[in-house]
């Protein structure tokens, strides 16, 4: 990549993340105004929610039942199956009584994109590569949220975390640079346990290597927000490229 287009990139960067920070920051002045003002306050400052027992137990293991239908010997580290729209409308409807949808809309927006929507399973596989690194996902402002179906001990592979990160200004070019396998500061372990949820902002580095290997079950839904400065630009030609090739919904 010649100079001038390896600059232009990184201005592009650093201006959205700017937009995206500030943004934070000003919420974080007004978060008074906000319904559940706390929760939006501990999400801007640290990143991340983990709120307990907020799903029903016997949903849960109806989902499993469900989606976990795989052969261990074609398991590589991680298996997923996408969820069908009745059970993600339900769980949407979970997290709107539990008003977690609506710290979602007050940190990103009201217009979102949510994709991705699966059954994760991960199995007892060791992984340093790829996801199992410290990392952030390139994507500059967008929330993962984990629901937890088994039950686990320290065994398994927590969520990890360096509480704060999002707002921190980066630079890349490459999938290379979004990854930190030698990191040495000091990341949150979050362990959940069957009902809870917990949601993330991807652009803070998290995840590492996955060194224990009890298996772990959760739901995983991703939200994107709509917007000029978003990825998902609604008078961008990219936009109708990232709705077509994810196969999620507007809500």
């Amino acid at each position: 990549m010649n100079i001038f287009l390896r600059f232009s990139k990184l201005w592009v960067q650093i201006l959205r993340q700017v937009f995206f920070v500030y943004k934070k920051k000003i919420l974080k002045i007004s978060y008074l105004l906000f319904k559940d003002k706390e929760n939006l306050k501990d999400l801007i400052n640290d990143g991340y929610l983990h709120f307990h027992s907020k799903i029903p137990l016997d949903f849960l293991e109806y989902l499993e039942k469900k989606y976990h239908k795989f052969d261990n010997k074609d398991v590589n580290v991680v298996q997923t199956n996408d969820l069908d729209k009745q059970d993600l409308n339900q769980i949407f409807e979970y997290l709107k009584d539990k008003n977690i949808m609506g710290i979602i809309n007050s940190y990103l927006g009201k217009s979102l994109y949510t994709y991705q929507n699966q059954y994760h399973y991960l199995d007892n596989k060791k992984s340093n590569t790829s996801s199992w690194q410290p990392h952030h996902d390139s994507k500059y402002n967008r929330l993962k949220v984990y629901i937890w179906i088994s039950k686990n001990t320290k065994e398994s592979h927590p969520i990890y975390y360096l509480k704060g990160d999002q707002m921190r200004i980066k630079t890349w070019i490459n999938y290379e640079e979004t990854r930190f396998p030698d990191n040495s500061k000091k990341l949150d372990e979050i362990w959940g346990k069957p009902g809870d949820v917990i949601l993330f902002d991807t652009h803070g580095i998290h995840s590492n290597f996955k060194y224990r290997i009890e298996p772990r079950k959760v739901i995983v839904l991703t939200f994107d927000p709509i917007g000029i400065f978003s990825r998902i630009n609604p008078f961008s030609k990219r936009r109708k490229e990232i709705l077509r090739f994810h196969g999620g919904q507007i809500i």
